[in-house]
């Protein structure tokens, strides 16, 4: 039989988490699904684990791989998934009950490429809050004037069906290079060749919240909101409000990680790593920008990287003279 949804779950050093998600599968009523476990060169008992699940249940494979990243991990499961549907599941993150259920009677209604509910956020064993959207319909135009103004809740992996043969017909993957949003950037992609969403007001995922260990790549985020920005302009006729939101999310993120790379110390690797984002300057030199936010973008526009330093330099010692100020005043 084939299945209905492909789940595909990317598996590195998980030996305590897997089981809780495995089992979040097992325990749907819904069964039309096949489980596509990628063991990303995990050198604890992930690996291990993996093989005796597919042993006791014959809708779960295993694909056995040198570590190469969650995004090489989840290429590697979309290439060889078979379901109508494909589902990104982690391996310390789980299902909720009835999840599967919810989405198949959501497409039985009507033939959608993109099925998104809410997540549900774990954090030290409770719910500590929900990531959700409108429940509406929304097609074309409406969903990416909701794109622009909140793109979050749009770019989580966990909590989205989406139709196999539109990742598969175009090419879509995840983009191993990069060190944040690859979740974003890979449905910003999907989305551009979807036509029919559906919006459930249900919660279906259990995100256990842990922590980031590693820091932002601030030139990931920039490359996609211009990426969003080139989208939106190409394809459709949004607000001036929606496509003022990314112009604006564009500059305050040069604006902050340049910022703050130069306090900590990292200013000129993170210059090098913006110069290396694509269309940025075209785009700093075509908006408009104000304030501070004028002053970094010329800057960095002419090349003048110097400029910027200085800027942020003499910006702290004022911030640190008017706290001065004001303790002995107190």
């Amino acid at each position: 039989m084939v299945p209905y949804i492909s789940i595909i779950i990317p598996v590195y050093q998980a030996e305590k988490t897997l089981d809780r998600c495995v089992c979040s599968v097992l325990e749907q009523k819904y069964s039309e699904w096949e489980m596509i476990l990628v063991d990303d060169g995990a050198k604890d008992r992930s690996g291990a684990l993996c093989d005796g699940y597919a042993a006791e249940d014959s809708r779960i494979r295993v694909i056995h791989q040198a570590n190469a990243g969650v995004s090489s991990a989840r290429n590697a499961g979309i290439q060889n998934a078979k379901g109508t549907y494909l589902l990104f599941l982690d391996s310390d993150d789980a299902l909720l009950p009835n999840a599967l259920s919810l989405y198949a009677a959501a497409t039985e209604k009507g033939s959608f490429d993109v099925v998104m509910g809410g997540l549900s956020v774990i954090e030290n064993g409770r719910e500590a809050g929900r990531i959700g959207f409108d429940t509406k319909l929304h097609a074309g135009r409406e969903i990416w004037e909701q794109i622009c103004r909140d793109p979050a809740p749009f770019g989580y992996a966990g909590g989205k069906l989406i139709r196999r043969a539109i990742v598969q017909k175009n090419a879509i993957a995840f983009h191993p290079a990069m060190q944040s949003q690859e979740d974003l950037d890979f449905f910003l992609s999907a989305y551009s060749f979807c036509e029919r969403f559906l919006i459930l007001s249900d919660c279906v995922y259990a995100y256990y919240y842990a922590p980031p260990n590693r820091t932002p790549a601030t030139w990931d985020f920039v490359a996609n909101q211009l990426k969003l920005l080139r989208i939106a302009r190409e394809r459709w006729q949004l607000s001036d409000q929606a496509i003022a939101c990314v112009q604006n999310r564009i500059l305050s993120l040069l604006y902050t990680g340049l910022y703050t790379a130069a306090e900590q110390g990292s200013f000129d690797e993170m210059v090098q790593r913006m110069v290396c984002v694509t269309g940025l300057k075209e785009f700093l030199s075509e908006v408009p920008a104000k304030g501070e936010h004028r002053i970094v973008a010329k800057a960095f526009v002419s090349g003048k990287y110097w400029r910027i330093k200085a800027y942020v330099a003499v910006r702290n010692r004022i911030r640190a003279l008017y706290r001065r100020i004001k303790r002995e005043n107190h």
